[in-house]
């Protein structure tokens, strides 16, 4: 089985709960809205899955 792999999001407009991660495998755009939720993963149709680990609101500011 291949391993989950990991990403970064970035906060919409400083929103805590509207953010965006690209995919590790092929840079596809997610877009999410809601609770932050790090044990979710992600199936993209490049068939790579990977979980959001970090989403950053600002240049000093994340949720884990």
């Amino acid at each position: 089985m291949e391993k989950i792999k990991e990403a970064e999001g970035n906060s919409v407009n400083g929103y805590d709960d509207n953010w965006t991660v690209n995919c590790p495998g092929c840079e596809k755009e997610f877009e999410y809205t809601g609770f932050y939720d790090s044990s979710e993963i992600t199936f993209c149709s490049c068939g790579c899955r990977f979980k959001t680990v970090k989403v950053w609101i600002d240049d000093k500011t994340y949720m884990e």
